[in-house]
């Protein structure tokens, strides 16, 4: 919805040219198509059954999370991409094929940062019991090096 209010006001105020707005409103849906694609390669990524798999390990955790992510910007980089190479086949104006690319971009960037905001707060949801084993595991180790004689270096 953001997005689209976004492209509407840019449109709005004057900063696209009429004859730019069908690339605009391209460039928006295909940004909006990929990253909902994107969305639904991570909606397994913090079910519960995904979740139960890592057993607290935030080693994992993050290696996952960070994975989808660069799927998903690895998905959005093939759409835009072909997208151009759609247009130029067409023989579009290249003030056309920018707008629509200029348009996928600011889009794009809209869409990771809300996802990313949930994806956070989905986390931080969660955190708790992980949070709470990691700290412990961390208060554990630190007693066990206090305990335990120093060598001489």
């Amino acid at each position: 919805m953001l997005v689209v209010l976004l492209g509407t006001m840019a449109w709005g105020l004057g900063f696209v040219a009429a004859d730019r707005v069908g690339m605009l409103a391209l460039g928006l849906g295909a940004a909006l198509f990929a990253s909902g694609a994107a969305v639904l390669l991570k909606g397994g990524f913090l079910g519960d059954r995904a979740m139960a798999t890592m057993h607290g390990d935030g080693r994992l955790l993050a290696a996952r999370l960070q994975s989808i992510l660069a799927a998903g910007l690895g998905l959005k980089l093939v759409t835009v991409t072909l997208g151009v190479l759609w247009l130029r086949s067409q023989q579009m104006k290249f003030e056309l094929v920018t707008t629509f690319a200029v348009a996928f971009a600011a889009a794009a960037l809209v869409c990771q940062v809300t996802v990313a905001g949930i994806l956070w707060r989905a986390l931080s949801r969660r955190a708790g019991p992980v949070g709470d084993l990691m700290a412990s595991q961390s208060v554990s180790t630190l007693s066990a090096k206090l305990q335990s004689p120093s060598r001489p270096s």
